[in-house]
């Protein structure tokens, strides 16, 4: 009851219970306005507090799958609004302040860039609701580039590949030998050694962010994720972190508005 079956063997979230994908897909999730104001302020919040603490703060959102590979999407399932609540918010945010929070901190939404990547590269698993590490690969390339005006190419880099993978969406389904996937994995050597950092990197937000330690751990001595409602900031203590990622992927988009990092 929470796997969709999409064209050509891609499976799809349809549940109610962990975020709503489905009703993102089709537009009728939104933010009043007022909501979207309040979302700026916890951003800017935990931006100036990391600021008092001498640490670089950025945001990333992730797009769904669904609007990603929307070509895989049934028939059936028909958008009302072509403008998601993740594109009014990137659209508010950039009016506001030119895709900067306050003014000071990078806000990096990655759809457009995936999007643009997504008929070259698969990158997002067929039968799993995350990104694979091309995606998260690519992704990750954008917020670097904020930070530093640096970045590593897709095409400058290799991956190989590897068949077996079951996703969490084929696994939910009950029928996971139906359903194979292939994975993908960063080759090292062909990572660009002049990239790397001597900084240690704290991500938090949700799983999407944890899927992208992987490429992360590439470009930074040290990298540490955790979920946004498990933070506290007894953590930048013990991780004394050099930059802060607040990430956030579209289905758990309402997260901005009800944490507060920073606070306590």
């Amino acid at each position: 009851s929470e796997v969709l079956l999409g064209k050509e063997g891609w499976l799809f979230y349809k549940t109610k219970t962990d975020g709503e994908p489905l009703f993102d897909y089709m537009g009728i999730n939104r933010f009043s306005e007022n909501e979207m104001e309040e979302i700026l302020t916890h951003m800017e919040g935990f931006g100036n507090y990391l600021k008092g603490r001498g640490i670089k703060f950025a945001v990333m959102t992730a797009p769904n799958k669904e609007q990603v590979y929307s070509e895989y999407m049934p028939d059936t399932i028909l958008k009302y609004e072509e403008n998601s609540r993740l594109d009014a918010l990137t659209g508010f945010i950039t009016d506001k302040n030119q895709g900067l929070i306050g003014g000071r901190y990078p806000y990096i939404d990655t759809s457009d860039v995936l999007k643009n990547s997504a008929k070259a590269y698969q990158l997002y698993y067929k039968t799993d609701s995350h990104w694979n590490e091309q995606g998260s690969f690519i992704a990750f390339m954008k917020l670097y580039e904020a930070l530093y005006d640096r970045e590593q190419s897709r095409e400058e880099v290799s991956f190989e590949e590897s068949n077996g993978f079951i996703g969490d969406l084929a696994k939910i389904s009950g029928t996971p030998e139906k359903f194979i996937d292939v994975t993908y994995s960063l080759v090292e050597d062909s990572v660009d050694k002049s990239l790397k950092r001597d900084e240690t990197l704290l991500i938090v937000g949700d799983s999407f962010g944890d899927s992208m330690l992987h490429t992360a751990r590439h470009y930074y001595k040290n990298v540490y994720w955790v979920r946004v409602y498990d933070y506290d900031n007894k953590l930048i203590d013990e991780y004394l972190p050099d930059v802060v990622v607040w990430e956030c992927v579209e289905r758990y988009l309402p997260d901005f508005r009800d944490y507060q990092p920073g606070i306590r």
